[in-house]
């Protein structure tokens, strides 16, 4: 994450600052330094992220002692928040964007995250590459037992299959990765005593061919997967919610953390 401020740097000269954070951006500093003319800030991921929230979240929603974030870049950190901006990374998964993303890239023609999103959200059917209750058990056996047959009993289990599209398989891809982070926040959301996680990062970035809403485009398709996610697994007793550009949140933090004044 970057966000770039100008700073006076004497004699009428005005230095480039970037506040940077991230692990894109670190790994990057050295050449975006000598070939852009900038200095770049380094900030804490988590702290960027935190004191982002702080200001575009808590002051307007502070009901509670402490916030989950869920930030879901290239993997998972779970982040506890408090109301006086004291921050602890409490969980994490290294299933994240970058898993989904590597995933559908090696196994589809996709080429375009949004384009993958929104054709499996089109056209794609899980089913078709997810092995199901129904698949062991058929519909009346499932009944039986009480488990729907429309369950996912294994992830990517008909991955084989050649009736797959590669609709279907990106659909499968953000079902399990979804699946996976929303049993997560909502097993730590249960153990924090809050009733909703706010998810965060690039994963829910929207991108500039987007319609223009935070609704549409492949940002909507994967907000909603995780909002029925923690659905599911909390049985509707947990929220899933979304702040206002969610995928900047980092950006923000950097530079209020680094002290940048535009």
């Amino acid at each position: 994450m970057l966000l770039v401020c100008a700073q006076n740097a004497g004699q009428g000269r005005a230095a480039i600052c970037v506040a940077a954070t991230g692990g894109g951006a670190l790994r990057h500093k050295a050449e975006m330094q000598d070939r852009m003319n900038v200095h770049i800030h380094m900030v804490n991921e988590l702290k960027a992220v935190s004191l982002g929230w702080q200001q575009s979240v808590a002051q307007k929603d502070a009901a509670q002692a402490r916030s989950l974030v869920c930030n879901v870049g290239t993997g998972v950190s779970m982040i506890s928040i408090g109301k006086d901006g004291a921050f602890e990374r409490v969980s994490g998964s290294g299933l994240g964007g970058a898993t989904f993303w590597g995933l559908a890239k090696r196994l589809t023609a996709y080429t375009d995250f949004d384009t993958a999103v929104l054709a499996a959200h089109a056209s794609g059917d899980a089913g078709r590459v997810d092995t199901l209750v129904g698949d062991i058990y058929g519909v009346e056996t499932s009944k039986e037992i009480g488990m729907p047959a429309d369950l996912v009993a294994g992830f990517l289990g008909k991955l084989g299959s050649q009736d797959a599209s590669d609709a279907d398989l990106v659909a499968a891809l953000l079902r399990m990765i979804a699946s996976n982070l929303g049993q997560l926040a909502v097993f730590q959301a249960r153990a924090m005593g809050v009733d909703t996680v706010w998810f965060t990062g690039g994963f829910f970035q929207q991108r500039p061919h987007g319609l223009g809403n935070a609704d549409d485009g492949g940002a909507g398709v994967v907000r909603q997967a995780m909002v029925e996610a923690v659905g599911f697994w909390s049985g509707g007793t947990i929220g899933a919610r979304f702040p206002p550009d969610a995928s900047l949140l980092g950006a923000l933090g950097a530079v209020a953390a680094s002290g940048i004044s535009a």
